[in-house]
């Protein structure tokens, strides 16, 4: 296949992942992982409509999993619950125990003019940052784990 032959593909699968947003099968499954592997830096990104939209990414060799990976994976998360939500959606103290793990990404603080913020039609203040932090303040006092990604910024 050519550069422009797999672009093509790329664009295609992304657009099926799409328009089955609301599928939660084996095939949206092996979508997502391909778009993960082919796409661009391996980022996960949406838009305002909430639509997968990173862009082909020019790998030359994606690095796919092979079956005993998936299963063993698959053991690893059995009985993991993942969810998808505004922090600020919870009550820590009700929802929470000693030893769950949490990764939160929310959008970055600004490191300059040109940083990108704007995830969402509001985009994203200090003040929101803020909260965030409370947040992983409250979990760490209830011993819970959690992983932050944000920006280079020194308020981080």
């Amino acid at each position: 296949m050519t550069v422009e032959e797999k672009k093509i593909f790329y664009y295609n699968v992304r657009d099926d992942y799409n328009t089955n947003l609301c599928s939660s099968n084996i095939i949206q499954s092996v979508r997502f992982f391909f778009l993960n592997k082919t796409g661009f830096a391996g980022l996960y990104r949406t838009n305002l409509k909430g639509f997968f939209n990173v862009p082909f990414g020019y790998r030359k060799k994606p690095n796919f999993l092979d079956l005993n990976s998936f299963i063993y994976m698959s053991d690893l998360i059995k009985n993991v619950i993942f969810n998808h939500q505004k922090f600020s959606d919870f009550i820590v103290e009700t929802h929470f125990k000693s030893n769950d793990f949490f990764y939160l990404d929310p959008p970055y603080l600004k490191n300059n003019n040109q940083s990108f913020v704007n995830y969402n039609s509001f985009g994203f203040t200090e003040t929101d940052f803020n909260q965030v932090i409370d947040f992983c303040n409250a979990l760490n006092q209830l011993g819970c784990f959690f992983s932050l990604s944000n920006s280079d910024n020194p308020k981080v």
